[in-house]
């Protein structure tokens, strides 16, 4: 190889080094939770609820939460524009009780506040189909 072959060959090795290393360096790290963050069926959402009160949190539609809430749930849309700036308004460190319809807006909320360094939060599996199937008490919202 010639002087400047060496040269391109090098540069090049340089090269793919310093962005291999940028990229790696700014790769989003995945966050280390600590806490207890879980899907649950109705009875052992409810179970708990009442065994170890916190937020009830209802993430559906308001056209959704018309038809019926969980007793005390408070209503944060998981549509709105301001969906997480809500929800990380609220205390990190009280279980938190989140469902929705069937159990998808919750689950990522769930995940979302795991991100946020929310300590334990339980997501209602099947949401509100499955409450309502069960025979579980909702109440009209205020």
């Amino acid at each position: 190889m010639n002087r400047f072959a060496t040269y391109l060959h090098v540069m090049n090795k340089a090269i793919l080094f310093a962005l291999v290393s940028f990229l790696f360096l700014n790769c989003e790290q995945p966050t280390q939770t600590t806490g207890t963050f879980k899907d649950v069926k109705v009875e052992e959402f409810q179970s708990l609820m009442n065994s170890n009160p916190g937020l009830v949190l209802d993430v559906r539609t308001s056209e959704e939460v018309a038809t019926g809430i969980i007793q005390g749930a408070t209503h944060i849309d998981y549509y709105s524009d301001d969906f997480e700036a809500k929800i990380n308004e609220l205390k990190k460190d009280q279980p938190v009780y989140v469902y929705c319809a069937a159990g998808g807006r919750s689950g990522k909320t769930m995940k979302k506040m795991m991100k946020m360094e929310f300590t334990e939060v339980y997501n209602l599996d099947g949401g509100m189909g499955a409450w309502n199937a069960k025979g579980m008490d909702t109440v009209k919202p205020q």
